[in-house]
């Protein structure tokens, strides 16, 4: 889908990103229209296991909870113009050969127009 996401998105710099369980276990994609990460369009393995702060991968972990964790301590970070990257909502996803289920877990009071993280966590 390469040409077709070129042609869709043009000169934006888009970023998506895919985790899961694969065949053989975990896995993590990143996809980008930018040559930042190598060739633009071009699927990058991201390993195992991608996300920090680090989330135990046992089987006993609620991964719901572990996400919202792991977005929250997110939303803590800033770069060095004191701007966060984690706003608005954490969306859980979960693609199974039976079913896509989607949900909202959590929302942010975050306002259009402000800086991310501004409104109370």
């Amino acid at each position: 889908m390469r040409d077709e996401l070129a042609e869709r998105y043009g000169n934006a710099d888009v970023e998506i990103y895919a985790a899961g369980v694969g065949t053989n276990g975990p896995e993590a994609y990143a996809l980008a229209s930018h040559s930042g990460w190598g060739e633009p369009w071009r699927r990058l393995e991201l390993g195992e296991f991608a996300c920090a702060p680090a989330v135990d991968p046992s089987a006993d972990t609620d991964i719901p909870a572990a996400m919202l964790d792991v977005m929250q301590r997110q939303r803590l970070e800033r770069d060095e113009y004191g701007h966060c990257g984690v706003g608005g909502h954490v969306q859980l996803v979960q693609v199974t050969a039976e079913a896509v289920h989607s949900a909202i877990i959590h929302r942010w009071p975050d306002q259009i127009g402000d800086p991310l993280g501004e409104a109370t966590a």
